[in-house]
């Protein structure tokens, strides 16, 4: 020990602690819930779509019934598209990414805003 006192190793996870002061928790918070809306809005989004495409196929009444009873699944009913419409259905995956991407973001500025 040179100097006589003890040599205090900084960390990334201290530091970066220790530099994280109150007003960047409510951006991480605000950001947080920006991701959050948009999760919430691209669910919506693609439940109209499946919504739509039910309605097309089966009739507003018995569509409408098999829309809000039965849970499309992720890539079932992007597979029954396919092999119904001949074309691949790539906007569901599109508006599934945003919605997987905006969900993670999300929940990792929140857990940031947390701390």
């Amino acid at each position: 020990m040179v100097g006589g006192g003890p040599v205090r190793h900084l960390s990334v996870a201290r530091l970066s602690a220790n530099s994280m002061n109150h007003p960047m928790k409510r951006i991480a918070r605000i950001g947080a819930v920006i991701f959050f809306v948009v999760w919430v809005l691209a669910g919506l989004v693609e439940f109209f779509y499946y919504w739509q495409v039910m309605t097309s196929w089966l009739g507003t009444i018995l569509g409408s019934l098999v829309t809000l009873l039965a849970s499309p699944g992720v890539f079932v009913f992007p597979l029954i598209y396919w092999i119904v419409q001949g074309a691949f259905p790539t906007f569901y995956f599109e508006v599934l990414g945003v919605c997987l991407g905006s969900g993670l973001i999300g929940a990792l500025l929140w857990s940031v805003g947390s701390d």
